[in-house]
């Protein structure tokens, strides 16, 4: 069943012929050519958006991440983007599996929004509409990389086109069950999408009255029915996923966490204003939005009828959206300063200039509008022909003089639209707009949003390296950011999650933050010999903490700005050497320690005693006063001789009076004992307390010896 014939501005609509609709979708499909046919930069992550390369971690290695590295982190919850890549990465190379995860979620959004609009306005409407959008360049950014808001407007595309099948032919149950199944995918990808859920349920509602009148409640019910399975459907599926995965069968808490966090905290604020100018991922929003301003009047003045419907609905939709996003940057959350945010604008953006700007295309000979179509493609193939050879040096006045002229364009297009030339000065004013906008993709605040392949290749190269050498251990890595392959670096060491796995960016300056025992340290850097720099700088930073560092090995890698070395280390447990320049003051007895929580233990071994902690981080286990006198003065160093049977735990003195920790150092599991070594800054110390450091699970620690050392 086809739906009934539409009237859009006077223009009847029929249906296509079957040979005819698969010849358009191949074309849509083929229209990523268009932006690759010469450079497929378009298709990779900039190395410096550490975020990006956080899924690519994922997706190479889900169980360690989900399991043991990134237990809890809200990044793993957003599974309908990561399932997808781990699949696709599991049955290809990187960079194949790269290019056909993309083009897969680029394809998806195209076919999806070509759909919606074929079955609203009309085919050729549709197949121009289309082509724009496939071609503009913030889709690409979008798209193109590992974030998350390339997918979420593909899910979001996929379920709108769903939703208009359904309201067109409501008896087709089966595709308000994949609607509400893509919803889910949608939510669950971001949880800011998740307010344009119910907003799709209304554009359902509508669509329903549009096409069939108003519609009953029952029927209203039935069909909320048949939606709500296919989200709980995948919800369910989700949540047995990740209780295989992780344990934990409500997938998305962390994602429900990080959101209430974000809400009440929003800490990445950024201004809509650059230079005095408005930020240019927002130059789209703003198109849109004065589009369906400009032609609501000329809607509501027209006959009921379908289109007047349509065009409203995809306009309400944009309004909401950006109302929505809006309330929140007035509260302090900044999304609109951010462009992945801003990105999930682009389906209802172009929903809206797809109604809005093609209607004569319907009634072009066969011949003029291949013609149209052509010199369209044409002129997209070259703008994409090679961006940042020419773009990047484009000058401000250029810049305004094309704004000037697609604004004209577009404006007069939209009076015209009626008319043959109304498509025709649409497609010369949106090919400038995507200039604009391609312009400032490549060098807007100095930053390209696209990386390229022969970066991909080098950093997944030394991530293959890596994983070569590292046989199941944590990574820590260490460079200096003022080195010429700093991006380079940044990108390899997002792929496990950047800070969370860092040493320093001031290699070999900053070790001051604590590595695991366990962990294989990676540096990378351009200097000369920078194991061995390594190894020295990393000796007098453990030595507190009763380890030291053993260099494993060093090899040249290709880098952007030529080869660098990557060096990997290791941490053994040693136990520190005496020493020569203090005197022993005394030994604490251990038998006057006492329990820092009545629910922890204290058991005496031949070798000291075994402390317990309680499974709550940071939870105090045990007290040992230290009992100091002031009149000693400074030089005095606390030695605790001690192994972590499990877990891990912090040892910590607290000031004179009781209140806050003075110094503290962390210990894990290690073969044998060793001495943690707490230099005091100064003899008003207190007690010496043991602490649990690990979430969710009992420490174990036999201290064997205590012992306070003074300077001679």
């Amino acid at each position: 069943m086809w739906h009934r014939p539409l009237i859009y501005w006077g223009l009847p609509r029929s249906r296509p012929a079957s040979g005819q609709l698969w010849r358009y979708r191949l074309a849509v499909f083929l229209l990523p050519l268009l932006v690759l046919w010469h450079r497929d930069n378009a298709l990779y992550s900039p190395p410096y958006y550490g975020d990006a390369w956080f899924y690519l971690g994922y997706f190479r290695d889900l169980l360690e991440f989900k399991r043991q590295f990134f237990y809890g982190f809200y990044y793993g919850s957003r599974l309908s983007w990561i399932l997808p890549g781990v699949l696709i990465h599991s049955l290809f190379s990187p960079l194949a599996a790269n290019a056909i995860l993309h083009l897969a979620v680029q394809s998806t959004a195209t076919l999806s929004i070509f759909s919606i609009l074929r079955l609203t306005v009309g085919i050729r409407s549709a197949f121009l509409a289309t082509m724009v959008f496939a071609a503009y360049p913030w889709l690409w950014v979008a798209t193109g990389w590992d974030y998350v808001d390339g997918v979420g407007i593909a899910y979001t595309l996929l379920a709108m086109a769903l939703l208009t099948r359904s309201a067109i032919e409501p008896q087709r149950k089966w595709t308000l069950l994949l609607a509400g199944a893509a919803l889910a995918g949608m939510v669950y990808t971001h949880l800011f999408l998740a307010p344009f859920a119910p907003l799709l349920f209304l554009y359902f509602i509508a669509m329903l009255w549009a096409w069939h009148g108003k519609p009953g409640l029952r029927s209203i019910l039935v069909c909320s029915v048949w939606l709500a399975s296919g989200f709980v459907l995948v919800s369910l599926l989700l949540c047995c996923i990740n209780y295989w995965l992780d344990g934990n069968f409500w997938f998305y808490a962390p994602s429900l966490a990080r959101g209430r966090y974000m809400a009440q905290n929003f800490q990445f604020t950024r201004s809509i204003w650059f230079q005095n100018q408005l930020v240019p991922w927002l130059w789209p929003a703003v198109a849109g939005c004065l589009t369906a301003i400009v032609l609501l009047p000329s809607v509501l003045r027209r006959p009921r009828s379908p289109a007047k419907h349509i065009a409203l609905i995809f306009s309400a939709l944009l309004l909401m959206a950006v109302a929505y996003m809006s309330i929140l940057q007035l509260r302090g959350s900044t999304v609109l300063g951010h462009y992945p945010y801003v990105s999930y604008l682009l389906p209802f953006i172009f929903l809206v200039m797809g109604a809005s700007f093609w209607a004569a295309a319907e009634t072009m000979s066969p011949r003029t509008f291949l013609f149209t179509c052509s010199v369209a493609a044409l002129a997209f193939a070259a703008l994409w022909y090679d961006p940042t050879r020419y773009l990047a040096r484009i000058s401000p006045s250029t810049v305004r003089a094309l704004v000037i002229f697609s604004t004209s364009a577009l404006a007069v297009s939209l009076l015209l639209r009626r008319r043959i030339a109304g498509p025709l000065l649409a497609l010369a004013g949106f090919v400038a707009f995507a200039t604009v906008s391609l312009a400032h993709t490549v060098y807007f605040d100095g930053n390209d949003r696209h990386g390229d392949r022969a970066m991909y290749q080098r950093i997944m190269h030394a991530r293959g390296r890596i994983e070569t050498l590292r046989h199941g251990r944590p990574v820590r890595f260490w460079y200096d950011q003022k080195e010429a392959d700093f991006y380079d670096f940044v990108a390899l060491n997002s792929t496990y999650l950047l800070e969370f796995n860092r040493v320093g960016t001031d290699f070999p300056h900053d070790c001051s933050e604590p590595i695991p025992p366990d962990a294989m340290i990676v540096v990378i850097s351009q200097k000369e010999h920078p194991g061995e720099l390594a190894r020295s700088a990393l000796t007098d930073c453990l030595q507190p903490s009763g380890v030291h560092p053993v260099l494993e090995g060093a090899e040249a890698v290709s880098g952007a700005a030529g080869p660098f070395t990557l060096a990997t280390l290791r941490i053994e447990a040693g136990a520190s050497p005496a020493a020569v320049n203090e005197k022993l003051l005394k030994t604490i007895e251990l038998d006057r320690a006492l329990l820092g929580d009545p629910k922890a233990s204290i058991a005496r071994w031949p070798e000291g005693i075994l402390v317990t902690t309680l499974p709550d981080f940071g939870a105090f286990a045990a007290r040992l006063p230290l009992g100091l006198d002031p009149s000693l003065g400074p030089g005095l160093t606390v030695y605790v001789r001690a192994r972590v049977l499990d877990g891990k735990v912090g040892f910590g003195v607290l000031d004179s009076a009781g209140k806050t920790f003075l110094l503290h150092r962390p210990m894990w599991p290690l073969p044998v004992a060793t001495d943690v070594i707490l230099a005091l800054p100064s003899s008003g110390a207190g007690d010496l307390i043991v602490d649990n450091l690990s979430n969710n699970a009992v420490s174990k620690v036999l201290v064997e010896r205590i012992e306070i050392r003074q300077r001679r």
